[in-house]
């Protein structure tokens, strides 16, 4: 077993004071920065072999005013473009699969890798 103490924001009428406390783990658990995660070590060798392949929710983009290129864009800014584009159909696909236009239909492709 491993003891780890950390610091604990303990807010009382608006203000914080930290509390230490000490937890008892695996010593192969390893506590992530924010403190409050923990995760074994095989997991965290996983993720950090991976992490390339795994989306992290603080890299999807939630604003339109973004430039980047390749991180993905938050369900509630794609439902900003569907209501203000309305009436258009959304292909997502990899170039090779760019659809057919068709009459009366606009049609925004965004391609994959």
């Amino acid at each position: 077993m491993k003891t780890v103490e950390y610091k604990i924001p303990v807010e009382v009428d608006g203000s914080v004071s930290y509390e230490q406390v000490s937890i008892e783990t695996e010593a192969s658990a390893v506590i992530e920065e924010d403190n409050r995660t923990f995760v074994k070590k095989e997991e965290r060798e996983f993720l950090d072999a991976n992490l390339s392949d795994i989306l992290l929710k603080k890299n999807v983009v939630n604003t339109l005013t973004s430039t980047s290129t390749n991180t993905p864009l938050s369900g509630a800014m794609g439902k900003i473009l569907n209501d203000k584009l309305g009436g258009v159909e959304i292909v997502v696909g990899r170039a090779n699969e760019r659809p057919s236009p068709k009459p009366g239909v606009n049609i925004l492709f965004i391609e994959i890798e």
